[in-house]
């Protein structure tokens, strides 16, 4: 878990975070969730895998990839990131 001081608040960066940027305050994380922010949460309910060296199916590269949730699929996060839009 990596943390930073804000304005006097202590953020924690979310589990997920090279997907979607999020820091999160201490007191915003929830029993279910003490990992993952509000966004996340609502999105995937999960924290997702991401790895190194993984074949993107969509582009078929082989670069950091995601876990697709339910699935034993990955996608390059570029893709992971333009599926969510």
């Amino acid at each position: 878990m990596i943390t930073r001081v804000n304005n006097k608040e202590i953020e924690v960066r979310c589990a997920n975070y090279e997907i979607c940027g999020a820091w999160f305050k201490i007191k915003d994380i929830e029993v279910k969730t003490w990992d993952i922010c509000k966004k996340c949460d609502l999105y995937y309910n999960t924290r997702l895998y991401i790895a190194d060296n993984k074949k993107c199916n969509l582009c078929f590269k082989i670069k950091r990839s995601v876990s697709i949730p339910s699935s034993s699929n990955y996608l390059c996060i570029n893709h992971f990131k333009l599926l969510k839009q």
